[in-house]
């Protein structure tokens, strides 16, 4: 009976003998119990069995064993489940593993959990995830993570998703980030939005990229800018 075993019995199981449990045995195990795995221990877990904890199961997990998923088992977090991690448990993903995570589970973060990213996870957000990123938790990113964004990421940005970008994140914005900006993205920007990149900025963009603004956009530029 796996329900009887104890919390320092739990703590001593190996990776191979966690693997080998089911996900209906890992469905029944404490909370207790499940943290006391050593990290080392839950890189085991199949992604079944990590798929069926339950949200309270989930977020027991400790911060050294998130910090030890593989890209795999992330793939198998539900959106349930990580709507409940906490923001200690999250930055302790490995930047693969962040980047394992679908679509739909990343969607399930609140705009408190994505300002809570580290620099590195930000950077390594894929096109995917960014695109599907609703404009509220696009812009729960701050400023430095903007920062570090790379071309491709910056090009996987909506036209939706650029209208509602504040000023300073946009001004946050590499020169080679920017020039990724579609020509769809760059046309939802206002005024202000124009306004507020930099000198470095609008002498980046590219010949396509300039060709698409509107005219409101071209007088938008500053002096400076022009």
């Amino acid at each position: 009976d796996l329900n009887a075993l104890t919390t320092a019995q739990a703590a001593v199981l190996t990776s191979a003998q966690v693997r080998a449990l089911s996900a209906t045995q890992v469905d029944t195990m404490t909370t207790e119990d499940l943290a006391a795995l050593s990290a080392t221990a839950l890189r085991g877990i199949s992604t079944a069995a990590l798929a069926v904890l339950d949200t309270t199961q989930f977020d027991a997990l400790t911060t050294a064993q998130f910090a030890a998923l593989t890209t795999a088992q992330s793939v198998a977090i539900t959106s349930a489940q990580l709507d409940a991690i906490a923001t200690d448990d999250l930055v302790a993903l490995t930047t693969a593993a962040l980047r394992g995570l679908s679509t739909e589970a990343l969607a399930a973060l609140d705009s408190v959990q994505i300002g809570a990213l580290t620099n590195a996870q930000a950077a390594a957000l894929t096109t995917a995830q960014i695109a599907s990123l609703g404009s509220d938790d696009l812009n729960a990113l701050t400023t430095a993570q903007f920062a570090v964004l790379t071309s491709a990421q910056v090009a996987a940005i909506t036209a939706t998703q650029a209208d509602t970008l504040t000023t300073e994140d946009l001004a946050a914005l590499s020169t080679g980030a920017i020039r990724g900006l579609s020509t769809a993205a760059l046309d939802a920007l206002d005024s202000a939005q124009i306004g507020a990149l930099t000198n470095a900025q609008v002498v980046a963009l590219t010949t396509g990229q300039i060709a698409g603004l509107g005219s409101d956009d071209l007088n938008a530029l500053t002096t400076a800018q022009a």
